[in-house]
């Protein structure tokens, strides 16, 4: 058994941003699959934002074979060739689901600290008084 990360992305179909396909953690890719949909729709610019949302226990050989009959053996074996080639199941670079919240949430945090006034010790900008318009007449 070999354990994938599952991925949720954006995928954008065709190229038209209008048309994006999201996966999430109730529809999610695995790790290789991630890797053939960047291939067959374009490229990182069209498979974005991958978050691992969790990991699945299958024998590879069961993937390989999902993977072919979704996708076509031509492009699993372009991409993985060899009958008995691996097939990726980590990667430590894609943030997972919690460390891309927490991100979230500390820009939110910084956000909310620079607009309530509190960014750099720097006083908020005094409030005009309402109702007192300056004299122009003279």
């Amino acid at each position: 058994m070999a354990r994938f990360q599952l991925l949720g992305c954006n995928i954008v179909i065709g190229g038209d941003k209008d048309n994006t396909v999201v996966r999430d953690k109730f529809d999610p890719v695995t790790l290789p699959e991630f890797i053939i949909l960047r291939t067959i729709h374009g490229g990182v610019d069209n498979v974005t934002d991958p978050v691992v949302v969790g990991h699945r226990e299958v024998p590879p050989e069961a993937e390989r074979e999902r993977l072919a009959l979704k996708y076509g053996e031509a492009i699993v074996a372009g991409l993985f060739p060899g009958a008995m080639a691996a097939l990726p199941t980590e990667d430590a670079s894609v943030p997972t689901d919690e460390e891309v919240e927490a991100g979230a949430k500390a820009a939110r945090a910084a956000r909310k600290t620079v607009r309530d006034g509190g960014g750099g010790g720097k006083e908020p900008p005094a409030k005009p008084k309402g109702g007192q318009l300056p004299d122009l007449t003279t």
